[in-house]
This record gives C-alpha cells, sequence and structure tokens, in this order.
C-alpha cells in the first residue's frame, strides 16, 4: 500500500523546525485532503516535511475524488453499472478510510513516506 522512505537506516524524517509541530501540521494536511493540504501549504511553504505530506493529501484527495466520480459514471449504465457503483462505492469509501487514518498516522509520527505514483510528484514540489 505505502512504502517507507528510510535514509541511513533512520526511518524519521528530519523537520525543518526541530520539533513535532511539523508533525502536527503534517498531519493536519490529511483531514480534509484537497482544503487542507492548500491550507498547509499557505501556512508553511517552507517546512519541506508539511509541503511534502501537503502535496500528497492534495493528490490523494483529487485521486479519490476521480476513482468516485468513475464509479458514479457507471451508475448511469442499467443493472450492470448500478451492481458495479453498489459494489465499488463502499469498497472505494473503506479504502480511502483506511489510507486516510494511516497517512494522518504516519504523518503524525514524523515518518516520510511515499504512496505509490503520487509520492514522487509530492517529492518533487516539495524540493521546490
Amino acid at each position: 500500500m505505502a512504502k517507507t522512505v528510510s535514509k541511513g537506516g533512520n526511518k524519521k524524517m528530519a523537520t525543518s523546525s526541530g520539533d513535532s509541530q511539523s508533525n502536527m501540521y503534517g498531519a493536519v494536511a490529511y483531514f480534509a485532503t484537497l482544503l487542507t493540504g492548500v491550507l498547509m501549504l499557505l501556512m508553511k511553504p517552507e517546512d519541506k516535511y508539511v509541503k511534502y505530506h501537503a502535496w500528497q493529501a492534495i493528490l490523494l484527495g483529487v485521486v479519490f475524488g476521480v476513482l468516485y466520480f468513475v464509479a458514479l459514471a457507471f451508475a448511469a449504465i442499467p443493472y450492470v453499472g448500478w451492481i458495479v457503483a453498489l459494489m465499488a462505492l463502499p469498497l472505494l469509501g473503506l479504502a480511502y478510510f483506511i489510507l486516510w487514518l494511516y497517512c494522518m498516522w504516519k504523518a503524525y509520527s514524523g515518518e516520510k513516506f511515499k504512496l505509490p505514483v503520487i509520492g514522487d510528484f509530492a517529492e518533487k514540489q516539495a524540493a521546490q
């Protein structure tokens, strides 16, 4: 599901503030993904740890938003589409909820981890 990135055997990422405040802001970025991600980018533009988690949260929200839209689009197809949508929507909701909690927990614990595909983009954006 997600891979932990470690440097020199240490899973903890050095935060720019040196305290748990960056960890808290990183976790808050996932709270409402798009909204809080953008808010954290505006509040802590110099903190690379917060910036990384904010970008990853934004991308996570966008990806699941697109997946929900696709699942709802299947509901427009009579019978078979209804079944697909009725099966996909609860599974997407459960997957999102579990991943959401996991992301907040990892960010709060000070670990930098990458979600597949979107983690690389978030890392590039945080480096700028």
